[in-house]
């Protein structure tokens, strides 16, 4: 919800207008590279926003990426403090260790299929569906020790670890989602309701946008990101 929040200020804040529906669908991805804890999210935006009230729909294909890394700071802290308190200072920690922001990294097209939505959904599709750890990357189990390999996001080459086999269990453990807690949610436009009342209308008014809005037009369901 944060996400969605800070999106909306942004693209709210670059029309001047505070009533515009924006449309994102949030996945969140718990692991690193190489099977660490290391929740963040991974958010498909709809590149527009509908006024409802006149019935007309405004088209951007740029954010300004510095406000966005620094609402996304502020948001997420001022959230942290408030449902969790200062945490033995640790609120005021991240404040001063990171004067830079957060980060928020904002599609970069050589890696990230941008320009058709079943290129995007393909590249999303391995987050929802891979383990942490898939097991082909397990190289050798002795004497209750697990060795695998991952390619190192930093140095771009293969390294090895090896863990206890506790240790590598509990690494693992860490990925099951709370019974019941969405990996994918919908918010704005894709949200349930928005979208059986608003599609037809965004639809009509976008004529040759169409094609670029198909997640208005036909909203993307859970399976879609499998077929």
């Amino acid at each position: 919800m944060l996400a969605q929040q800070c999106l909306e200020e942004i693209i709210h804040t670059k029309f001047g207008c505070k009533s515009l529906k924006i449309a994102t669908i949030v996945f969140i991805h718990t692991h690193a590279r190489n099977g660490c804890y290391n929740p963040h999210l991974h958010i498909i935006l709809g590149e527009g926003g509908f006024n409802g009230n006149k019935s007309q729909w405004l088209q951007f294909t740029f954010l300004d990426y510095v406000p966005l890394r620094l609402l996304w700071q502020k948001q997420l802290l001022n959230f942290i403090n408030t449902e969790f308190g200062e945490l033995n200072g640790l609120v005021d920690k991240l404040w001063r260790d990171h004067p830079k922001v957060f980060s928020a990294h904002l599609g970069n097209n050589k890696k990230v299929p941008t320009k058709h939505y079943k290129g995007l959904l393909r590249y999303l599709t391995k987050y929802l569906a891979s383990p942490p750890i898939g097991v082909s990357r397990i190289t050798a189990y002795d004497n209750g020790q697990v060795t695998y390999y991952y390619k190192s996001h930093r140095t771009k080459a293969i390294q090895y670890e090896c863990l206890d086999v506790e240790a590598f269990i509990g690494r693992m453990v860490h990925h099951i989602l709370p019974k019941g807690f969405q990996r994918v949610k919908y918010y704005g436009l894709q949200a349930t309701a928005s979208f059986k009342k608003w599609y037809e209308v965004i639809a009509r008014i976008a004529v040759d946008l169409v094609d670029a809005m198909v997640s208005y037009v036909n909203r993307l369901r859970y399976a879609d990101f499998f077929e």
